[in-house]
């Protein structure tokens, strides 16, 4: 059984770690999830996901990942990257987050790789 990450204090972390449990249940389809985007993401990335959701196998079946672990990477100006390790039926997957400190509403993801 794997266990899901605690929340991390760090604010950054915190909206990571957010963003990427938003994610998952995007992945496989989960009803509002892409509208959850605006909570976590810039303007302009909440945009992207909402007008492109993933595509469903057409069994509609994918397992759900697990959020493992949040780890900061290297700050860069106002950016920050972040690496979420993911866990879905055995097999690890990580997303590559870049954040940023936005004026007024504090850490946004602007970019997801992975």
């Amino acid at each position: 059984m794997v266990r899901p990450a605690p929340v991390p204090k760090s604010p950054p972390l915190r909206v990571a770690h957010q963003f990427a449990t938003t994610f998952v249940g995007y992945e496989v389809g989960q009803k509002g999830s892409a509208e959850d985007f605006t909570k976590t993401a810039t303007p302009k990335l909440a945009k992207e996901l909402k007008s492109h959701p993933p595509k469903l196998p057409s069994s509609g079946q994918v397992p759900k990942a697990t959020v493992v672990n949040v780890v900061r990477g290297k700050k860069s100006g106002d950016d920050l990257q972040v690496s979420v390790s993911l866990m879905r039926t055995g097999a690890a997957s990580e997303l590559r987050l870049t954040l940023g400190k936005e004026k007024g509403k504090g850490w946004l993801v602007s970019e997801v790789r992975g």
